[in-house]
């Protein structure tokens, strides 16, 4: 599992997302999505057609 964090914002370029019924907290880092697959706190995300599989609640970017 890789993860990588970075400095201060998260940028979501021409996509719409949408969190329901969850509390999302991004502290004080960049956050950059560079694979296929992103796993996020013990929840399946679905994300432009794609299925973003979970893996024990961090942020796993090429699985």
């Amino acid at each position: 599992m890789i993860c990588e964090t970075y400095r201060k914002s998260v940028t979501f370029t021409g996509k719409n997302i949408t969190f329901t019924g969850e509390n999302i907290t991004f502290t004080g880092e960049y956050l950059t999505f560079k694979g296929r697959y992103l796993t996020f706190a013990g929840k399946d995300l679905t994300f432009a057609g794609e299925k973003w599989n979970n893996l024990n609640g961090s942020a796993a970017i090429g699985l």
